[in-house]
């Protein structure tokens, strides 16, 4: 049965990818450009699905229930600094949009060459492909674990299988069809997640309290102890909150919904959702603690398998719905960042059919290949929070940039560098070298601490204006904004 429900969800997901293809078709919305951005046609909930492609991941599914048993609920931390920051989102909204509507900017890396440099895009565009890889990878080993834990299935099978229903989703229908796609992954994901957590509670030895109790006795019910110690707390709120600031899903949620009040909304809902996600999850964590299975990334499957014959179905396709939201968008942002901003950069002459060619080489290419560094590693929530820090620099740059006002181009520059580097060699050193944080730091630690002092000390170097040239370029952009969106032209 569950093997049944699993190849029928994929199947309705290839349907709705086709109707997605063709509707785009019809609509004249197959040019690479639409294919690669949404080109502001999103209502509030496709607006929505592209943003929550971030929260609502097959590896928090498999992270999270066995993290807070084998540590505690201070695993919760990594994704509570991005939740803040999704609170805050929609205060970008009138900076995103005022690049789209002035210059036509449809991606993160296209506002900052709009409102920088081509260089500051580039090293942006970098940011997204490192990270976003490092998550695509994650999600990957997801999904695999689904078929190698539930159908017995081989190593080799597992992945071959995983790669084949990503690589082929995220080929289909574009962004805006990924994104309405995302809004079916989501209901199914909180179906599937509400009804196993109901059943866990009616069903654990001695009921739920009993389960919570012995859980907080073993000390995991704590949300800061000798590992989520308050230096990691502290790292993980003033770095993770930014970088949601410039993580490409909501931000193109923001651009590509259809106006400005449509994107705030839809940026309200996000915080909801990830506190949604966050509760089931670890509610599972501590329903499966109080079955007796041991924390890991097989926790949540384990658990299942208890509860009877119709819960590993329902894990496996939350799982999947999860999975197939997160890195179907991602892989789409990553062959899009490659081929706009570096392959064809400076291009006009090269053809709509050129590049829509190639950025569907690069979802195949480089899907694949994201996909297969995942086997490096079994933190995945280590690995999303790490990757999440390369955002975190750019977004502590261009927050400074937008409340202090003084920093400018070549401070914004090498700030972003500075930070891409040192995050780059923390993070290194943390996965490949024995002994794990250079200097005591952890890469989180490390990139808050490089990402404020740089762009403190760059833009006292290069920046002598009170407002820099590019902020005072900007607030003029935004005013003209402002007045078109009253106007109803924005």
């Amino acid at each position: 049965m569950t093997l049944a429900i699993v190849i029928g969800y994929f199947v309705v997901c290839i349907l709705l990818g086709i109707y997605m293809e063709r509707r785009a078709k019809a609509k004249a919305e197959n040019s690479a450009e639409a294919f690669a951005t949404g080109k502001n046609s999103l209502g509030v909930l496709a607006a929505f699905g592209l943003m929550v492609g971030n929260i609502v991941g097959g590896t928090y599914i498999t992270g999270i229930p066995g993290g807070v048993v084998r540590l505690s609920l201070g695993y919760n931390w990594a994704i509570l600094g991005y939740v803040v920051g999704w609170a805050l989102i929609f205060l970008f909204t009138n900076f995103y949009r005022t690049a789209n509507y002035k210059f036509g900017a449809a991606t993160v890396g296209e506002t900052f060459r709009c409102f920088f440099s081509p260089r500051c895009q580039k090293v942006m565009s970098l940011a997204i492909i490192l990270s976003f890889g490092a998550t695509v990878s994650t999600s990957f080993i997801a999904i695999a674990t689904v078929f190698k834990q539930l159908f017995q299935l081989s190593n080799t099978a597992s992945y071959v299988i995983s790669i084949a229903m990503i690589i082929v989703l995220a080929l289909m229908g574009g962004l805006g069809g990924l994104a309405r796609l995302n809004v079916v992954h989501m209901a199914v994901f909180f179906i599937a997640a509400i009804s196993i957590v109901l059943a866990g509670m009616g069903k654990v030895p001695g009921g739920f309290s009993t389960a919570y109790a012995a859980f907080a006795e073993a000390g995991h019910a704590r949300f800061s102890d000798a590992y989520f110690n308050s230096s990691y707390i502290i790292a993980a709120l003033l770095s993770l909150p930014f970088a949601t600031f410039v993580s490409a899903l909501p931000v193109s949620g923001l651009i590509s919904a259809k106006d400005a009040k449509t994107a705030k909304r839809a940026a309200i809902m996000l915080p909801v959702a990830a506190l949604l996600v966050l509760f089931l999850l670890s509610l599972m964590g501590i329903i499966g603690f109080g079955f007796g299975i041991e924390g890991g990334n097989t926790l949540s499957y384990r658990l299942a398998e208890t509860l009877g014959p119709i819960y590993p179905a329902l894990l496996a396709i939350a799982v999947i719905a999860a999975t197939l939201s997160t890195a179907t968008t991602m892989i789409l942002f990553i062959s899009s960042a490659l081929v706009r901003e570096f392959i064809f950069v400076n291009k006009p002459d090269v053809s709509d059919k050129t590049k829509l060619l190639w950025i569907r080489i690069c979802i195949v290419v480089l899907g694949t290949g994201f996909m297969l560094l995942g086997l490096l590693s079994d933190d995945l929530i280590t690995i999303i929070g790490y990757a999440g820090t390369l955002f975190s620099v750019l977004g502590i740059c261009i927050t400074a940039f937008l409340v202090w006002k003084k920093p400018n181009e070549k401070a914004l520059f090498w700030s972003m560098l500075t930070g891409v580097i040192v995050c780059a060699v923390w993070a290194f050193a943390f996965f490949f070298v024995k002994g794990g944080n250079l200097f005591g730091l952890t890469p989180t630690m490390a990139c808050v601490i490089a990402s404020f002092a740089s762009i403190i000390i760059f833009t006292l170097l290069f920046s002598k204006d009170k407002e820099s040239k590019e902020y005072l370029a900007y607030k003029s952009y935004r005013d003209e904004f402002l007045a078109a969106q009253k106007e109803g032209k924005a």
